[in-house]
């Protein structure tokens, strides 16, 4: 047995600020025919980015348009991380992200599934709030403003939204004829259609011949579009919202909307009302908080820390060595130019020998008078004697 669905316990109004409008994309989705005759914007993986994978904090899908530089959310991931003050833009000084699964669920009232410390101006998970139409009219009754956030968030047809423009799915029942619609960005409906049509339907609640096997346009003016009236389950912050035809809750266009909701009919489906609000609640998609690399091991700081100190000490090394020879290659030159003109000079006295006078020696007795005698003329002819 799935729990009950949770019920209203407040309002909050004034839900964001205003993001510039568009009108792209659009069509006429019909409800009765599962809306494969409405205008499809197209899957995430149809925008040429990957629409899907595998990760510890549950499966990433494609998300445009995401503030922060986000480019993706996840289904059954776990959200939260902490909320940051966004510091420009239309948003300026609202809180952005921390929001974690626990927290997505609201109640039928419009405004409501917002974690507790945050305003109705501050965006959780990153969504914006569904509108309710261009027009804002059922029939002629006038909705009040806080249900027709257009101004501030754009037609359901804005791409610019987070996760793109508005799309429905139609979720009938075996039981009965019970027909439900969610309604949410573009990315969110993709992304949950396959798993509510999987799971409510292996426990034989919902008729997956007469569901929605793609999603399609929410353009507000449609007949057979959900009305806010209709709203049963609002979640992640009122970006997305669960609705029963006929339910007609018409307290949410009172003064008072978050008084005591009407009655489900009795005769609905609860087996297959809770088994989508469950899968919803459990599987809509969530921004995770950046990944956290896991603190390093005692071994890999040791490591880091003794590197670090030998590197410190080689970098000292090399700069001593190189301070050392810039500051004393002057001093050497300068030795080594002494040097130099020291050998010059002494190779100098070494080429220039001057005459050594003559001494007599023991062993040469008759040297000085053989020099006298080469004093004399060569050709001098001796005198004759006596």
């Amino acid at each position: 047995m799935y729990p009950s669905l949770p019920r209203p316990h407040e309002r909050r109004e004034g839900v964001g600020h205003a993001t510039s409008s568009g009108d792209s994309g659009g069509g006429d989705g019909d409800a009765d025919d599962g809306g494969m005759s409405g205008s499809e914007y197209g899957s995430p993986g149809q925008t040429g980015e990957t629409s899907e994978s595998s990760s510890a904090h549950g499966t990433q899908v494609a998300t445009p348009n995401l503030m922060d530089g986000r480019t993706s959310a996840s289904s059954y991931g776990t959200g939260g991380g902490k909320a940051m003050k966004i510091t420009s833009g239309l948003f300026e000084g609202n809180l952005l992200g921390g929001g974690t699964r626990p927290e997505v669920y609201g109640t039928s009232v419009y405004g409501s599934g917002y974690p507790k410390g945050y305003t109705s101006h501050d965006l959780p998970f990153y969504f914006f709030p569904i509108v309710w139409g261009a027009g804002a009219t059922a029939g002629t009754t006038t909705y009040p403003l806080y249900l027709n956030r257009t101004t501030e968030f754009g037609q359901p047809t804005n791409s610019s939204r987070p996760g793109g423009p508005l799309m429905q799915a139609t979720l009938r029942t075996n039981a009965s004829d019970d027909v439900f619609h969610f309604l949410a960005d573009n990315t969110t409906v993709y992304t949950l259609l396959p798993i509510l049509r999987s799971n409510c339907s292996a426990y034989g609640h919902l008729n997956a011949n007469t569901s929605s096997l793609a999603p399609y346009a929410y353009m507000g003016a449609n007949a057979s579009d959900p009305l806010p009236v209709d709203a049963l389950q609002y979640y992640r912050s009122s970006s997305a919202v669960l609705t029963l035809e006929g339910y007609n809750n018409t307290v949410v266009l009172s003064s008072t909307p978050n008084a005591t909701a009407k009655a489900l009919p009795a005769n609905v489906d609860v087996m297959t009302l809770s088994c989508l609000n469950d899968t919803i609640g459990a599987a809509v998609p969530l921004v995770n908080p950046p990944t956290v690399k896991p603190p390093l091991s005692a071994g890999a700081i040791v490591g880091i820390v003794i590197g670090s100190l030998i590197g410190a000490f080689l970098c000292c090394y090399s700069c001593g060595v190189a301070w050392a020879v810039v500051k004393y290659t002057p001093v050497l030159d300068r030795i080594e130019a002494r040097q130099e003109r020291n050998r010059q000079a002494h190779s100098l006295d070494n080429d220039v020998h001057l005459p050594d006078r003559a001494h007599p020696t023991a062993a040469n007795p008759a040297q000085p008078a053989a020099q006298e005698d080469n004093t004399k003329e060569p050709n001098a002819r001796p005198t004759a004697g006596p």
